[in-house]
């Protein structure tokens, strides 16, 4: 019996923390690109810079699609306010698409073994931002196309 105790409280910090790496994943994956492309000048400037675009072009988008989030989110931090005004818009994701702008940018740029490590906090994200109802899973999927091709459009426009 005590056995089974352990488990879930193994099982319940384990998933808090996976959820907490989900949440500040944007973050995450911003400070690990720093410290990745820290020696490599012009593509960490070009990779502040389409960071900021892509974040942009998310502020610009969701009001234009109008896709409202699910009706029941899930607070991850007590001090998490939900917007209930007409900016409170889902589509796309901009957890997701900041991640896999970070993600493909990375891949693109140096690849090497932390692309696992990304892609991991990357999935996290993805799964804690459905998990709390804080988009549907077409949010996310577009936030993670749109932020995988600005990424692209980057390093194919500097590339060239």
């Amino acid at each position: 019996m005590a056995l089974q105790g352990i488990d879930k409280e193994l099982y319940l910090e384990f998933s808090e923390f996976f959820y907490s790496l989900g949440f500040f994943g944007e973050l995450i994956l911003a400070l690990l690109s720093t410290g990745l492309l820290w020696d490599r000048t012009a593509d960490l400037l070009v990779y502040y810079i389409g960071l900021i675009l892509n974040q942009g072009l998310n502020r610009i988008l969701k009001p234009l699609l109008k896709s409202p989030r699910p009706s029941d989110p899930i607070k991850f931090l007590a001090s998490e306010h939900f917007m209930k005004n007409s900016n409170a818009y889902g589509m796309p994701s901009g957890h997701s698409q900041s991640v896999f702008y970070s993600l493909t940018y990375l891949y693109m740029t140096i690849g090497g073994k932390w692309i696992w490590f990304a892609a991991f906090i990357g999935v996290a994200t993805l799964i804690e931002r459905w998990i709390y109802h804080n988009h549907t899973l077409a949010q996310l999927f577009g936030g993670a196309v749109l932020g995988a091709g600005f990424a692209y459009f980057m390093v194919k426009l500097v590339s060239s």
